[in-house]
């Protein structure tokens, strides 16, 4: 639940169970957002008065970029009261400005609109630009809008008039455009084209639209070109005709559009493009179109030049996981020296077991690392324990990416007589290979990785990561290893000092990432019946957040771990998890310092 705190902006804490459900957690994944600037109600209060007895207008104008970092309406309400009574032209541009970057807020609500109008015929195109904007935020009176660019000769009042006017998720009077189509300045005629091209129920049928194709003015053909794009459906001809243009941005926002079976011949078309981006987007496009010769064209793209494209087709026949039978031409891919790989990785994804003998070929006659890596990795997906000794024999390659890839492979076919070989890889000086292996212990389902993971649990040298432990403690909270020395070892790192600061001397905590995946396997021991884990689950959660710097004293938790610790308690009682608002707010450098501190 949002608490009640005035403020524009919030960011919330990492979800970690959801993460921990699905893999191992790390220090990336369990990242928290930067915390943001924050001025209480009492402190814009005492910024305004201060404003109000400043002569200095270089002082008020460094004040109105104080209230930009306020992140609470509270400072919108006060800026429009300074506005009223502000003379010099400098600092009004400047609140104006601020209060523009505050506009879309639903929290920012101008108490008097009307008063804002004056500025609209200022000579500072900056007053005439903000103060329309603000203006039409608050109200969205879009004729006032265009009455105003019926006039404007500044780009920069246009445009982000324009803007405004694009923003609106549906215009309210097309007809009101038409004035814009024939007007002299492309950027009126661009936005005009574009919202017309967005939001007309029919986009082909408008002879305008037709004309705008031959523009003279590059803004003018793309902004159309980007409106069609947007749309699911329509437009389909004038899209066409775009398809077939000679210059390479349009045909990459073409490339762009929302993809559908009628759409389907226009990316058929720009799939064939003589440029790798478009043909890229078109690519990743027809990932949504079913038809049996879109799927040929994706099979053939994984021969593409580019490895951009090669990888995009092989994302885009993933997702529509066709059936092997609709996938017979990848035979002939496999022979293709640029298409060989991506076939592989595709065979592995979709468990394509006819080529597994193809690929055996292929692995055994290849004869770089890469080559190897994937043919092998693909292998093992198909369950081909025939490859099991050929795999074991790259084990002690001297390049980490053969060995992080041995180590995946043994843990798809999980033969236990490769188990020493995964204990070994789990000891690998490399963190990718350990962590790979840590995986492949995990998806064993064996518990006899026990005293392996338990060292690695236990190392607390530069040689491991927190991320190798908060591994190792998924990989036993999966497998279920039920001994007590684990137990111990789980819960040293959720509640002990354990890790050597980097210049020596004093030991600090482990990363919030490795103390929560602890505290979070010993609660999943627990659920699978370990009555010593039950007992010790509620204790570490209650100790982690009365931590002992030293004796008889404590030190404050952070913010991130403190939630991580709210949802791994409610997690194991069995509630409901919600997010979290991050509270922790950063005081902002104020230019008057003396009322920050009562922030």
């Amino acid at each position: 639940m949002i608490p009640q705190i005035n403020f524009l902006f919030a960011v919330f804490f990492p979800l970690v169970i959801p993460l921990w459900k699905d893999s191992a957690l790390t220090v990336n994944s369990t990242a928290a957002p930067q915390a943001l600037t924050w001025l209480s109600d009492e402190s814009v209060a005492a910024q305004s008065a201060y404003f109000k007895k400043a002569s200095d207008p270089l002082i008020r104008k460094a004040m109105v970029s104080d209230f930009a970092k306020a992140n609470n309406p509270a400072a919108f309400s006060a800026l429009e009261l300074l506005l009223a009574d502000e003379k010099d032209v400098s600092v009004r541009d400047e609140i104006l400005a601020v209060m523009y970057s505050m506009r879309n807020s639903p929290l920012c609500v101008l108490k008097n609109p009307s008063a804002l109008k004056k500025y609209f015929s200022d000579s500072s195109e900056f007053a005439r630009a903000y103060s329309a904007s603000i203006y039409f935020s608050g109200g969205k009176d879009f004729a006032s809008l265009l009455a105003l660019l019926q006039t404007e000769k500044s780009a920069f009042v246009k445009k982000l008039l324009w803007t405004e006017l694009a923003s609106m998720k549906s215009f309210p009077d097309l007809r009101k455009l038409e004035a814009f189509y024939s007007a002299s300045d492309s950027l009126d005629r661009a936005f005009a084209f574009f919202i017309s091209a967005r939001d007309s129920a029919d986009p082909d049928s408008l002879l305008q639209l037709k004309s705008a194709l031959k523009d003279s003015d590059f803004l003018v053909r793309s902004k159309l070109a980007s409106a069609l794009a947007l749309r699911a459906s329509g437009g389909e001809a004038l899209l066409d005709s775009f398809a077939a243009s000679p210059e390479i941005q349009i045909r990459t926002i073409v490339a762009s559009m929302q993809a559908s079976d009628r759409r389907e011949s226009i990316l058929l078309r720009l799939a064939a493009d003589s440029d790798f981006e478009v043909r890229r987007l078109a690519v990743k496009g027809l990932a949504s179109v079913k038809s049996a010769q879109s799927l040929q064209v994706l099979v053939n793209a994984l021969k593409d030049k580019s490895s951009f494209v090669r990888d995009e087709a092989l994302a885009s026949i993933i997702k529509r996981s066709p059936s092997p039978e609709d996938l017979s031409s990848l035979e002939f891919v496999l022979d293709d020296r640029n298409g060989s790989l991506p076939a592989a990785r595709l065979i592995g994804s979709l468990k394509l077991d006819k080529f597994n003998s193809r690929l055996i070929d292929k692995m055994k006659s290849a004869s770089q690392d890469e080559s190897v890596a994937v043919y092998m990795e693909a292998l093992a997906a198909l369950k081909e324990k025939s490859v099991l000794s050929f795999v074991q024999s790259k084990i002690s390659s001297s390049n980490p990416a053969m060995r992080t890839a041995v180590a995946k492979s043994l843990g798809l076919l999980n033969a236990p007589e490769s188990y020493k070989d995964i204990e070994k890889l789990i000891r690998d000086k490399d963190q990718n290979v350990s962590l790979a292996a840590i995986k492949a212990a995990e998806l064993s389902s064996s518990q006899s990785f026990g005293d392996v993971l338990l060292k690695v649990l236990s190392d607390f040298s530069a040689s491991v990561s927190g991320d190798q432990r908060a591994a190792a403690a998924h990989a036993v909270a999966v497998t279920g290893i039920q001994r007590s020395d684990i137990l111990k070892a789980l819960r040293k790192i959720a509640v002990d000092k354990t890790v050597p600061e980097p210049m020596g001397g004093m030991l600090m905590f482990d990363s919030d990432a490795s103390r929560i995946s602890a505290v979070l396997a010993v609660i999943d021991l627990a659920k699978k019946g370990n009555k010593e884990a039950a007992a010790a689950a509620p204790e570490i959660l209650k100790d982690m957040m009365n931590p002992r710097a030293m004796p008889g004293m404590t030190e404050p938790v952070g913010a991130t771990l403190t939630d991580f610790v709210r949802q791994t308690t409610l997690y194991m009682n069995g509630e409901e998890n919600i997010p979290a608002v991050m509270l922790e707010f950063i005081k902002p450098d104020l230019t008057y310092a003396p009322y920050s501190a009562r922030n």
